[in-house]
């Protein structure tokens, strides 16, 4: 890989404002600010210039999606949005003796869900947690608030990233 493709960069305080704006379409009022600080660095696509990347020194905070531009968090983005929000905001929470199959990726199933934020949609980008608030996973669901307490069937919500079960055990959230 070549130098220029991994070169990072501030950017311009245009794209902060639009990467901030569409973090708070995506999560919530004021929830950019809280995710990226001014001192954050993009990587962009060689060919397009297009922000392809967002970090917070050498750690990934985010991908951006080249079809659509939507946001996509990593799990130390997720960790940051976690710490700056208060309980039960955008999580999912699941019962602890699932907690280590959903680190490694599987989904969540309606019958694991405890609680969950009643704010939530169907669609939405949700962080799911353990009992005890250790963040597990990043992922979509699927199922709105409603539905996941109506029905014991089901996926309540499809995993996009998981800690991954070595650091979940050891309880090192922090990539």
């Amino acid at each position: 890989m070549k130098d220029s493709h991994r070169r990072l960069t501030k950017p311009s305080i245009w794209e902060l404002k639009m990467l901030r704006s569409k973090l708070d379409y995506q999560y919530g009022r004021n929830i950019g600010h809280l995710i990226f600080d001014e001192d954050i660095l993009v990587q962009r696509s060689p060919r397009t210039q297009r922000i392809r990347e967002v970090y917070s020194g050498r750690k990934l905070l985010a991908v951006v999606r080249m079809n659509d531009g939507h946001i996509l968090l990593s799990i130390k983005g997720a960790q940051i949005l976690k710490s700056k929000l208060a309980w039960p905001a955008l999580r999912v929470v699941v019962m602890n003796d699932v907690a280590p199959f959903i680190a490694q990726g599987r989904s969540v199933y309606a019958k694991h869900v405890i609680t969950l934020d009643k704010k939530l949609r169907a669609g939405h980008d949700v962080l799911v947690v353990d009992e005890n608030d250790r963040l597990i996973a990043l992922g979509r669901l699927t199922l709105s608030p409603k539905e996941i307490f109506e029905f014991s069937r089901g996926i309540a919500v499809r995993i996009r990233k998981s800690l991954g079960l070595d650091k979940y055990r050891s309880g090192k959230n922090i990539y």
